[in-house]
């Protein structure tokens, strides 16, 4: 009798195991994750996250930053960048800027990572806008069409982080209901993890 009783616990742990996990397969919410998985979902449902880019290489662009320097998809190899794109007559956008600063001071010395900003503005308006929010980081002024194509037809404020080798690991669009802090408990560790990485030659 016991070991019958022993079999049938053992047979019912089984089938609760496998039924906890087909449920949390589905996706229903928060089941059996941490509060930093719980937190960290609930994060990413408010930025707009999406992963058909992740993995693809980041598009042609071949052109001049509003400075007049050259810049090309070429120079994305061998560094991590944070591609932004943005316009003026984008609100949203406008609360990224300071974010986007702070994360320009933070890695500007080292020389792994870079922060490029397209935006569909003429050279001059944009140059406006480096000036009235202070800009530190590369502006480069493109048409509409290749804004859409190069953030995969997504809306604005839009974030990448590309690797090493060109190719998108990250990207949200928008800022989310009220802001979040997905430059601090998203971008940055990833950004972190990649230059480790990156310096570690892996």
């Amino acid at each position: 009798m016991n070991r019958t009783v022993g079999i049938f616990l053992a047979l019912m742990s089984i089938g609760y195991f496998a039924f906890t996990q087909a449920i949390d397969s589905l996706k229903i919410p928060y089941l059996l994750q941490s509060e930093e998985e719980i937190k960290m979902r609930k994060l990413l449902s408010r930025i707009g996250n999406y992963e058909h880019a992740i993995g693809k290489s980041f598009g042609d662009f071949s052109t001049l930053d509003i400075k007049g320097t050259s810049i090309s998809q070429d120079h994305l190899q061998g560094k991590i960048t944070l591609v932004n794109f943005w316009f003026e007559a984008c609100p949203p956008c406008h609360l990224e800027f300071n974010d986007l600063n702070l994360l320009y001071s933070r890695y500007k010395a080292d020389s792994n990572f870079q922060i490029i900003s397209f935006t569909v503005d003429g050279i001059d308006e944009a140059k406006k806008n480096v000036d009235k929010h202070n800009l530190k980081y590369r502006i480069i002024s493109i048409p509409r069409i290749l804004c859409y194509t190069l953030n995969f037809n997504h809306g604005f404020p839009t974030n990448f982080i590309v690797n090493s080798d060109g190719k998108v690991s990250f990207g949200h669009t928008g800022v989310g209901e009220g802001g979040t802090n997905a430059f601090n408990d998203i971008l940055v560790p990833k950004i972190d993890s990649l230059l480790s990485n990156l310096k570690r030659g892996n």
